[in-house]
C-alpha cells in the first residue's frame, strides 16, 4: 500500500506541475491588443487557479527542504501574501472583484495544498526525510 501511495504522491506532483505550468503559461491574461476582452476576462478564472496551485506547490517544495517550523510559518505567510497581491495588481477588474476572484483562486490553491500535504504525509518520502 505504501509503495502506491509514493507512487501516487510522486505523480500528483510531477502532473500537477506540468499541467498548471502550463495553464499558467497558456491562459496568462493579455489586455493590451486583444480582440475578445470577454474572453480574457474568462481565461483569467483558469489563469488564477492555476497561479495559486503552483505557488502552494513552490510552498509544499519549500517546507520539504527547510527543516525549522518558524521559518516555515514565515516564509508560507509571505510567498502567499505577495502572491496574492501580485495577483490583484495584476486584473483589470475593480478591487472588489480582483479581491473575491483572488480569494476564490486561493481556495482552490488551498484544497490542492491540502491533497498534496496528505499524500506526502502518507507516503515514505515524510518517513525518510525525518529520520535525518
Amino acid at each position: 500500500m505504501k509503495k502506491h501511495i509514493n507512487i501516487l504522491y510522486f505523480s500528483w506532483i510531477v502532473i500537477s506541475l506540468a499541467i498548471f505550468s502550463y495553464l499558467t503559461i497558456k491562459f496568462y491574461p493579455r489586455y493590451l491588443e486583444n480582440e475578445f476582452p470577454l474572453f480574457t476576462d474568462l481565461t483569467v478564472l483558469i489563469f488564477l487557479p492555476s497561479y495559486f496551485c503552483l505557488t502552494w506547490l513552490a510552498i509544499h517544495l519549500m517546507s520539504i527542504i527547510t527543516k525549522n517550523r518558524i521559518l516555515n510559518v514565515i516564509i508560507t505567510f509571505s510567498i502567499v501574501g505577495i502572491a496574492f497581491v501580485i495577483s490583484i495588481i495584476g486584473l483589470e477588474f475593480n478591487l472588489l472583484m480582483n479581491t473575491v476572484i483572488s480569494l476564490l483562486a486561493l481556495s482552490i490553491g488551498s484544497v490542492h495544498y491540502s491533497i498534496t500535504f496528505i499524500l506526502f504525509y502518507l507516503s515514505d518520502f515524510n518517513k525518510s526525510l525525518n529520520n535525518k
